[in-house]
């Protein structure tokens, strides 16, 4: 005979939950420092970009 399907016995320890939620944050940290960094450089670009259509005229 088949074993009842019990959908709780898929649920993940808490243990298992905080790991991933650690593991979340700390990538979550490191793309706003990288987006901090993009940004930062897309405003450079924009600025030498119009630093040198000033420089143009």
């Amino acid at each position: 005979m088949a074993k009842d399907y019990n959908p709780l016995t898929c649920l993940p320890s808490a243990e298992a939950v905080r790991k991933r939620l650690k593991a979340a944050r700390e990538e979550a940290r490191k793309l706003r420092i990288l987006l901090q960094v993009a940004e930062k450089i897309e405003k450079a670009d924009d600025a030498d970009s119009r630093q040198g259509v000033a420089d143009a005229e």
